[in-house]
């Protein structure tokens, strides 16, 4: 009889995200001849994961809506300037006179028609800094305040949707995983039963309704491979999405799910109590 484990038991994986307050291994590559702990999995989903960048990316832009709003309790300052050269007759005059240089030989007929070029630049510094606006600079940097706040709790909140979908689909390929050896190694005894049943046969110890029977629950078990099988590649392109990689990425599991002790507390004050031991292996306590 072949032990099929319960999709409830997927839910069990929830807790296994306390794990992330312990010290998370380094980022390794999701290919075909590397492995991959499930702190190590947690650990590449809060980094690519597109949902956890879409939020940063917003409370990147709250921090300098801050910055903005702080401005506004600053002194502003503008500088200008203007630059211009003309031949103008009545340019060039009122220029010069604007620049203290008129001199005797300017008022000449021929110099007032037809004057050589003359440059004029003209700079502008100003400051301005308000003393009361009714409160609206100090309400739109509470607003920009707020808004961190709120992201911040978003990306919180993001991140432990993310840590906890990705426990579930790390656990939920341990168990296609599993589900899978086991109908691997039923297949592999009941081939063997059959010979032995066949050889009966042929000697005349049991009818043939048993070697049928043999048979059938042959085909039954390999067709159960190929479904465990096929189911095992969904759950590893389920973890691949919820870490942000490449969908196609294969890789070894060597967390194992272990027996521990029975949760005493409810959810509500439990949270805060994992514990990793070495080798990858974690248990809720």
């Amino acid at each position: 009889m072949i032990f099929r484990f319960s999709k409830m038991l997927i839910r069990v994986g929830l807790f296994f995200f306390l794990i992330l307050s312990g010290p998370a291994g380094a980022q390794p590559k999701a290919t075909s001849s590397g492995f991959l702990s499930l702190s190590e999995a947690i650990q590449i989903a809060v980094t690519h994961n597109p949902s956890i960048n879409e939020v940063q990316a917003l409370v990147d832009i709250s921090i300098e809506r801050i910055v903005q709003a702080k401005s506004g309790f600053m002194p502003q300052i503008d500088a200008s300037g203007v630059y211009d050269r003309t031949t103008n007759p009545a340019g060039v005059f009122a220029t010069k006179l604007n620049q203290g240089m008129i001199t005797q030989d300017d008022f000449d007929v021929n110099r007032l028609n037809d004057p050589d070029p003359i440059d004029n630049y003209a700079g502008r510094l100003s400051a301005i800094w308000p003393l009361y606006d009714s409160g609206q600079t100090w309400h739109g940097l509470r607003q920009a305040e707020l808004g961190q706040e709120e992201t911040n709790l978003e990306m919180i909140h993001r991140r432990q949707q993310v840590i906890a979908q990705t426990v579930v689909t790390y656990v939920g390929l341990l168990m296609a995983e599993e589900n899978l050896a086991i109908v691997q190694q039923t297949l592999t005894t009941a081939r063997a039963n059959l010979k032995m049943v066949k050889s009966r046969y042929e000697r005349g110890f049991v009818v043939k309704s048993d070697l049928l029977r043999t048979q059938v629950h042959i085909a039954d078990l390999e067709q159960q491979q190929l479904q465990d099988a096929s189911q095992v590649e969904v759950a590893r392109a389920e973890l691949n999405a919820a870490m942000g990689v490449a969908i196609d990425s294969k890789f070894g599991l060597i967390s194992r799910l272990d027996s521990g002790q029975e949760i005493a507390s409810n959810l509500s004050i439990g949270f805060g109590i994992a514990k990793k031991i070495p080798a990858g292996r974690v248990w809720v306590s």
